[in-house]
Parts: C-alpha cells; structure tokens; sequence
C-alpha cells in the first residue's frame, strides 16, 4: 500500500510520506536525469550528486542508500512500464515503451548493483566536511578528492574514493515492556519512542542494530522485595561494597515483563546483550555491570563487579571484519537518565585503533525518568553528543 493512502492522524496530519520509504524525489529526479539523459553510470551519478551540492544536505552514506535503493526500484520497476498508457513526454526521453525507452521487463540490475555492493553504509551521518570536487565539461568527467584524503583519478578508474570507513552501531536499550506504560517499572511516554526507534533501525543506514535487555532474577538484590521497608527510587541498599538505588521488582527472567515491546521490530537485530543477571549487582549500561569503578580489593572480593557484557569487544571485531577504522555508536532507548545515559558514557570510554569510539544520544527516542536537561548536561560533560533523530534520518521534502 503506498503511504499516502494511510490514515491521517486525529489533527488531520499525514504521518507518512513516500519519501521516507522510496527516497526524496529530488534525488530520485537527479538519478533517473543523469541516467536517461546523459547515460551516466552509478558511480558517475553519485559523484554528481555530490558536486552538485546535494552533499551540503544529505551525508555521503545517504546518497550511497537512496542511490542504491533508486537502482533496485528502477530496475524492479520495468514490467509496469511495459504496460503505461500514453503520456507526454518531459524533456528529451520517455520510459514510454512505445516511444524512446527499450528494455526488456525481466531485466536485471546484477551488474549496477555489484557496483553498490563497494559503497560504505558506514560513512558518518554528520554534517559533512569541506571537499574538492572538480568537473571536467569538455571530458563530462568527475573527480573528487575527500578532505585529508588523497585520491588517483586514471581512465580506468575515473572516480575513486578514498576516506575512513565508520563502522556505524544503532543501540537500543531495554526497549521492554517492563519499562513502558502497564510495566512494573514504567518510564512515561516510554512506548512512544517505539515507531522511531523502528524508523531510525530501517533508515538511519546503520552497520548494525543492538538491543540490550534488562533481564534480572526474581531475588535480585536491589528489588523491594528483598528489601522490606524501603522505599523505591529513594532509598538505597549497600549489594557487595556497591550502592544500589532500590527499584521494583522489574523485568524478571520468565515473565512477560521482561519481554520486548511488542510493537518493536527486531527484524534487523543482529545481537542482544543481556544485563543484570547476577542477583548481586545492578546493571545500568550495556557495556559494563555496575562496580566498574570500584577498588581493585573490591573487585578482587566480588569477581562479578564491573563485569564487561563483551559489547565493546563484539563491536571491534565486527569493525575489524568490515574493515572500518571508527567506531560510531548512537543510543536510544529507556532510561535517559539511567541505562542510556550509563550505556552512551561508557560507550564514550571505549576504544578503536587507538580512538575513542564516537557516541551520540537521540534524545527524541529516549525518555527520561528526571530531569531531561540536567541528564543531557551530563552527557556532554563526558564527551557524548546529544542530537534529534532529524540529524540522522533522511531530509523530509520540502513542500
């Protein structure tokens, strides 16, 4: 069904416009131009994307994905130009099949999208930096050199990119039924959050979507029910030389409170990391049980404090395999002020190839259980970005 044919929503509002799915039209009319038109190839095509200055909107990685998707719709698309009624003609070619487009309806688009297999998902979705980019008109040749990157230009080669490949990671925290409204630990709005976080693991190009999950026993140590008399959210309980908020008793291994919201698609999941399964200490982030900062006497006493899920190793290993040199890590999820928030700094700690990995909170798929600002205000304070989903996801069309 095309989304324009969906539902308004109850103020009269479209909630769901083509472009997020097929791709902006402004683009689309720039491929398909150069591609009838001129003839150019895909690697052409995008690099005149790029002169063109459509790279001052969309990021490299967002011209790489609507490019592709562009080739596939295209191809795909032939058996319903075989059977178009007439129409006028708009420039100097038609896809009319009575007129100057000939191509078979089971054609394949194998060779151009072996081509797009080369592209990197992975280029950053940041505002993009300053590039040289000529254009050659007596040989309609186009070449294009990256910042701080050198790049060789041959007749066999007429384009060639050379620049950092970023191994790009969506992470989405405890996204649970425990945590959204009904739940034993309710985060308010906390389902709202569900439809972008599934708009931003199918469009916002990413390498690789995680979920991490709450997952605790039914005696763990910090439940108010192994604390009688507590209360929760206030008080605290010392759990093996740790101090421990006391929360409800939440996301109990076995119970449907512990399971995924269940309008989440997990469809591109590619891992799960559990947390909070020793009944002795609490796990906030993702990364890391609690106690990572404890005393090595400490630590040497409770062996399971400030144990590491084995996320930022995965993470390395997978950017390795993919040959990247960064590691760039978005978080969403529930708490802000907790379990993302703990999750988005220790991700910030890590190391890639001697870089810290680059970390950014999308503050509009998060909800908070305090105070919003003061939790973004610490999150800059430990190097962690803080945006909206509008810096990641696709331009909406300007009307």
């Amino acid at each position: 069904i095309s989304p324009e044919l969906l539902p308004t929503d109850k103020d009269g509002k479209i909630v769901q416009k083509t472009e997020s799915v097929v791709g902006p039209y402004e683009l689309t009319d720039f491929f398909l131009y150069h591609m009838l038109r001129n003839g150019a190839r895909p690697e052409k095509i995008l690099a005149l994307a790029e002169y063109a200055g459509f790279e001052t909107k969309y990021s490299t990685g967002q011209l790489q994905k609507w490019l592709k998707l562009f080739i596939s719709r295209f191809f795909n698309a032939q058996f319903k130009r075989s059977c178009l009624p007439d129409c006028p003609k708009v420039g100097s070619i038609s896809l009319s099949p009575r007129g100057d487009w000939r191509m078979p309806s089971d054609a394949e688009a194998t060779l151009w999208l072996e081509w797009a297999k080369g592209l990197s998902d992975s280029t950053t979705q940041s505002e993009p930096t300053a590039a040289t980019v000529a254009f050659d008109k007596a040989t309609n040749n186009v070449t294009r050199t990256p910042p701080m990157a050198k790049e060789i230009t041959t007749a066999a080669t007429p384009i060639a990119h050379v620049v950092a490949k970023i191994y790009r990671v969506l992470l989405r925290v405890d996204i649970q039924k425990g945590f959204c409204p009904g739940g034993n630990l309710a985060v308010a709005g906390g389902h709202l959050i569900v439809p972008l976080a599934n708009r931003l693991s199918l469009e916002g190009g990413y390498d690789e979507v995680i979920d991490s999950q709450d997952l605790h026993p039914k005696d763990h140590g910090a439940f108010l029910s192994q604390n009688p008399g507590k209360r929760p959210f206030v008080d605290t309980v010392m759990l093996n030389g740790v101090p421990h908020t006391v929360w409800p008793d939440h996301c109990v291994e076995g119970t449907a409170d512990a399971d995924f919201h269940s309008e989440l698609d997990r469809s591109m999941v590619k891992k799960t990391v559990q947390k909070g399964l020793h009944p002795g200490v609490h796990s906030y982030g993702a990364f890391y049980d609690d106690g990572k900062n404890a005393s090595s006497e400490l630590k040497a006493k409770y062996p399971f404090l400030g144990q590491s899920t084995g996320l930022a190793e995965y993470l390395c290993a997978q950017a390795t395999a993919a040959g990247a040199d960064a590691i760039a890590v978005d978080v969403i999820g529930l708490a802000l002020d907790y379990c993302v928030g703990v999750s988005a700094k220790d991700a910030a700690t890590e190391l890639y190839k001697g870089k810290p990995f680059t970390v950014r909170v999308i503050i509009d798929a998060t909800r908070a259980i305090g105070d919003v600002e003061a939790a973004r205000a610490d999150l800059i304070a430990h190097s962690v970005g803080v945006v909206d989903s509008a810096a990641v996801l696709p331009a909406p069309a300007s009307k």
